[in-house]
């Protein structure tokens, strides 16, 4: 697996293939996931679309990203703008989140940081995971989440 984590750094797993890892991919098999990792490590933009090429042309990829595990059809599911608040929160500047329509573990967590003393609105969010239900039940403070439409009964609890 290849892991970006928010300081941007890509690690390759030492994993060999095998049962639990058949699809196991490195980087030196693969030049366009050095392309990536250089765009990274030297702090350059990158976008979905740089993500879902390499995923297109390699098998089996997974990307660890903002605390989550994606496949290639969960990440084209991910606009670009949610990539780029979820970078800048990560960073500590929490003036668009509100507009987030996908939330990661790792946001979600920096948000009840910075936020710990106010409410937190989420209401562009169309859904809560039970993870998020479990994070967010901790917060002590007021949460808004105006467009998510049901919730499990584990999420109520």
């Amino acid at each position: 697996m290849v892991e970006l984590n928010k300081n941007k750094i890509f690690k390759e797993t030492t994993t060999e293939p095998g049962p639990q890892n058949p699809e196991c991919v490195t980087f030196s098999q693969k030049p366009d996931l050095k392309e990536l990792k250089t765009k990274i490590l030297h702090n350059d933009s990158i976008t979905g679309e740089d993500v879902t090429h390499v995923i297109k042309e390699t098998k089996g990829l997974k990307i660890h990203i903002f605390g989550q595990v994606m496949t290639k059809e969960e990440l084209e599911t991910i606009s670009t703008q949610d990539l780029g608040i979820s970078k800048q929160i990560l960073e500590g500047n929490t003036d668009n989140y509100t507009m987030l329509t996908y939330l990661f573990p790792d946001v979600l967590k920096k948000i009840m940081v910075i936020r710990k003393n106010t409410h937190i609105a989420l209401d562009n969010l169309p859904f809560l995971t039970d993870y998020q239900a479990e994070l967010l039940s901790s917060y002590k403070n007021p949460i808004y989440l105006e467009g998510v439409t049901s919730l499990s009964d584990n999420q109520a609890e």
